[in-house]
């Protein structure tokens, strides 16, 4: 369910459920975008939905949202292999 009494909207969707950190609980996808028939602003953090008692809007908050950004823009360092580790010869049957 999206939002209050009485711009709100219910629909069964499926999710796939992850063990993976991330800044995100929900990532809405365009299956579930579309079931909602909803149109979303990314410049205004806010989601808008048809309801039968009006336009329902789900709205971002702007520090959270840095927050968010900001706790996975962190760098990664990766591990650097050279082709010279790497056996590139098929595997051959005895």
């Amino acid at each position: 369910m999206m939002r209050d009494f009485p711009k709100q909207a219910t629909h069964d969707v499926n999710f796939v459920v992850i063990d993976s950190s991330s800044a995100y609980n929900t990532i809405f996808g365009r299956p579930v975008q579309s079931t909602f028939r909803a149109i979303q602003s990314v410049l205004h953090l806010a989601m808008k939905f048809r309801t039968p008692g009006g336009v329902g809007v789900v709205r971002g908050d702007q520090e959270e949202a840095h927050a968010c950004y900001a706790s996975q823009a962190q760098p990664i360092f990766a591990t650097t292999f050279s082709v010279d580790d790497m056996n590139l010869r098929p595997a051959v049957d005895s």
